[in-house]
């Protein structure tokens, strides 16, 4: 995988922070307390993706999401 990031970095979004070009997809979301006749439940709500940097976890889902993802 290296050799080819060498040969084509230009083709690969790249980590503005350390230059890396791995990345981890991940689900953000709120939390918010209810009461219920049990006792108090969290509902999960607006849920996102972001896409951060596997190295320094930089956000750099402004980058990709320029693009669809096939």
């Amino acid at each position: 995988l290296m050799a080819i990031n060498m040969l084509n970095e230009n083709e690969y979004i790249q980590c503005p922070k350390c230059k890396g070009v791995v990345f981890k997809e991940s689900d953000v979301f709120t939390l918010r307390k209810t009461n219920t006749p049990s006792g108090i439940k969290l509902i999960k709500g607006d849920k996102k993706t972001i896409y951060v940097c596997s190295t320094c976890e930089t956000d750099v889902t402004n980058q990709v999401v320029k693009y669809p993802i096939i």
